[in-house]
């Protein structure tokens, strides 16, 4: 059986963090939950985590800037990020949004089936990128096998030649030497 999808909520309003959990809880998810910018990109760098529901209005760093902050960091920066909020919720809010990063925006109230719709497709959006960076990891490692073997091909070619030669060079001394040999 396959392991849940790990999200990450956070949301510095307990009761929407809790409502959010447990409706993704109820849907499959592994939940972890955080109420501080500070805390999400704690968890985020040391946690498993394949997919961040995150509210904008936070009380230490904003969304937007949490959501920069993860995209640049090289271990966090493939999670999607969906944003969720009550406070940012118009179309300049959404477009700031996918500025900083996010793959997706929500406004609450939101269904719980859109919000766990929206949570699925960036898991397997997750999924796709990871097993693709599996592959682009295989592929490379077996172009640098083959380079290797082309290498080691080309070794032994050139070896093979000098014996030739050194073989060829031999044979002609020994004619020579026996020649001119006095009998």
């Amino acid at each position: 059986m396959p392991r849940p999808h790990r999200v990450l909520v956070v949301d510095d309003t307990d009761d929407s963090r809790q409502l959010a959990s447990f409706v993704l809880e109820r849907a499959g998810f592994a939940v972890t939950e955080a109420a501080t910018g500070a805390e999400a990109l704690r968890l985020a760098g040391t946690a498993a985590v394949d997919v961040i529901v995150l509210d904008v209005h936070l009380p230490d760093i904003d969304g937007f800037e949490v959501c920069r902050r993860l995209k640049a960091e090289p271990a966090a920066r493939s999670i999607p990020v969906l944003f969720l909020s009550a406070t940012y919720t118009d179309l300049q809010a959404r477009a700031r949004g996918r500025e900083s990063g996010a793959e997706g925006y929500l406004t609450k109230p939101c269904d719980p089936v859109e919000l766990v719709s929206a949570v699925e497709n960036l898991a397997r959006l997750r999924d796709a990128e990871l097993a693709l960076g599996t592959r682009d990891s295989l592929v490379s490692d077996l172009e640098r096998a083959q380079e290797a073997l082309r290498e080691r091909e080309l070794q032994l070619r050139n070896l093979g030649d000098n014996l030739r030669t050194a073989s060829s060079t031999r044979s002609s001394a020994d004619s020579t030497a026996r020649t001119t040999s006095p009998t």
